[in-house]
C-alpha cells in the first residue's frame, strides 16, 4: 500500500462481476486507555526509516521502540515541553543518522550501511500525554538551565570560530607560499622542457641517422642475400649436373664390369668344360696308354695314336695355358677397374665434404648477418621506445 501510494500508481483489473460492488463495513478496535499508556506518537516514514538505517539497535527491538525510549528520556527533564520534546528527538535522530553516514562512509563509502544513510525523507513527529503536564516553576526552571547551557555553548562556539579565524589565516599565508613556490616550479618546468625539446631533437637527428645506417646496412645484407641465394643454386645445379654425370660414369663402368663378369663366366665355363674334356681324355688316353703298353709288343699301330694323342694333350695344354693367360688379364683389368672406381669415388666424396663445407660456411656466415641484422632491429626498437618515453613524459610535464 505504502509503494502504491509513493509511486501514485493506480492499478485497474479486470472485473468478472456481474452485478454492482458491495460496500465493506469497517473493523473498529477500541482500547481502554490506562494508567500504563504514557504517550501517543504519529510519524511519518522517514523517521522509523531513519532509525533503521541508523542504529543497528533497531533490528532487534524495533524502531518504534527506540524512537519510544529518545521521548521517555527526553520528557524526564523538568519543565520541557512536548513540542521540544520532539524536535530534540528528530535532531537525536538526524544526528544519529549523519553520523552512521560519515563512519560507514569512511571504511567503505559502497556498504550497504553507507548507501542505506546516504538520504533521508522528512521527518515529522507528533508527540501526545495521557499523563498530566509538569508546572510552571518546573518548566521555568528546566528554561533557566537550558538558556544557561545555551550561553556556555555560544561561547564555546565563539571560542572555535576564534580558533578556525586563526587556523584560516594560517592557511592563507601557507598557500601564498605554495603558489610562490609553484611560480617558480613552473618556471622551472618550463625551462627543463625547453632542454628535454632540445634533447628530443638531438635524439631524434641521431635516430634518423641510425635509421638510415640500418637501411643502408638492411639493403647490403639483402643484397648478401641474394648473392649467397643465387650461388648456392648454382653451387646446387653444378652439383646436380656432376652427381648425375658421375652417376652415368658409374652406370656405365658397371655395366662394362658385368659384361666382363659374365664374359669372365663363360670363358670360366668354358675353361671348366675344357678341363672335364682334358680329364676324360686324360683318363682315355691312360687307358688307351695301359692298352697300348700291354699291346705295344703285339701291334705297332699302336704307335701312331699314341703320336696322336701326344699331339691333342699339347694342344689342350696350350688352351690351359692360354685360359690362364686370359683369366690373369681379367683379374689384372678388374683390380686395375676396381681401384679406377675407388679413386674416382673418393674423389668424388672430397668433392662432395669440399662443397658441403663451403655451403655450411656460407651458411654460418649468412646466419651471422642475420643475426647481426636482428640486434641492429632491436637496437632501432629499443631507441624508438626511449625517444616515445621521453616524448610522453615531456608531454606530461607540459600539460602539468
Amino acid at each position: 500500500m505504502n509503494e502504491c501510494k509513493e509511486l501514485g500508481v493506480l492499478f485497474l483489473f479486470p472485473s468478472h462481476a456481474s452485478g454492482p460492488p458491495g460496500t465493506a463495513e469497517p473493523s473498529l478496535t477500541v482500547v481502554d486507555i490506562d494508567q500504563s499508556f504514557l504517550y501517543l506518537m504519529v510519524m511519518s516514514d522517514g523517521v522509523y526509516k531513519s532509525i533503521e538505517a541508523a542504529v543497528d539497535e533497531a533490528k532487534t527491538i524495533g524502531a518504534n521502540h527506540v524512537l519510544a525510549n529518545m521521548v521517555h528520556t527526553y520528557a524526564q527533564t523538568p519543565g520541557v515541553g512536548f513540542n521540544s520534546i520532539a524536535q530534540s528527538t528528530l535532531d537525536q535522530v538526524a544526528h544519529l543518522h549523519e553520523e552512521a553516514f560519515q563512519r560507514s562512509a569512511q571504511q567503505d563509502a559502497r556498504s550497504p550501511k553507507a548507501i542505506a544513510c546516504r538520504k533521508r525523507d522528512n521527518m515529522t513527529l507528533v508527540l501526545c500525554t495521557f499523563s498530566d503536564h509538569p508546572s510552571k516553576d518546573e518548566r521555568i526552571s528546566h528554561l533557566e538551565t537550558t538558556l544557561k547551557e545555551k550561553d556556555e555553548r555560544m561561547i564555546h562556539l565563539e571560542t572555535i570560530l576564534k580558533e578556525k579565524d586563526e587556523r584560516i589565516a594560517l592557511l592563507e599565508a601557507t598557500l601564498k607560499e605554495k603558489d610562490e613556490g609553484m611560480i617558480y616550479q613552473e618556471v622551472s618546468l618550463k625551462e627543463e622542457m625547453r632542454k628535454m625539446a632540445e634533447i628530443h631533437l638531438n635524439e631524434q637527428t641521431t635516430l634518423n641517422k641510425r635509421n638510415a645506417e640500418l637501411s643502408m646496412d638492411v639493403e647490403r645484407l639483402n643484397g648478401l642475400v641474394e648473392e649467397y641465394q643465387t650461388e648456392k643454386r648454382n653451387l646446387q645445379g653444378q652439383w646436380t649436373d656432376e652427381k648425375m654425370r658421375m652417376e652415368a660414369t658409374l652406370r656405365e663402368k658397371e655395366t662394362l664390369l658385368r659384361v666382363k663378369d659374365e664374359e669372365m663366366e663363360r670363358e670360366k665355363e668354358l675353361m671348366k668344360a675344357t678341363k672335364e674334356e682334358v680329364v676324360t681324355l686324360e683318363a682315355q688316353l691312360k687307358a688307351k696308354h695301359e692298352q697300348a703298353e700291354r699291346q705295344l709288343k703285339m701291334n705297332d699301330d699302336h704307335l701312331d695314336e699314341q703320336t696322336t694323342l701326344n699331339e691333342r694333350n699339347v694342344e689342350l695344354c696350350m688352351d690351359v695355358e692360354r685360359l690362364s693367360a686370359l683369366v690373369e688379364e681379367y683379374q689384372t683389368e678388374k683390380r686395375n677397374l676396381q681401384g679406377q672406381w675407388t679413386d674416382e669415388k673418393m674423389r668424388m666424396e672430397a668433392m662432395l665434404r669440399e662443397k658441403e663445407t663451403l655451403l655450411r660456411v656460407k651458411d654460418e656466415e649468412m646466419e651471422r648477418k642475420e643475426e647481426l641484422m636482428k640486434a641492429k632491429k632491436e637496437e632501432v626498437v629499443k631507441l624508438e621506445a626511449q625517444l616515445k618515453a621521453k616524448h610522453e613524459q615531456a608531454e606530461m610535464i607540459k600539460n602539468e
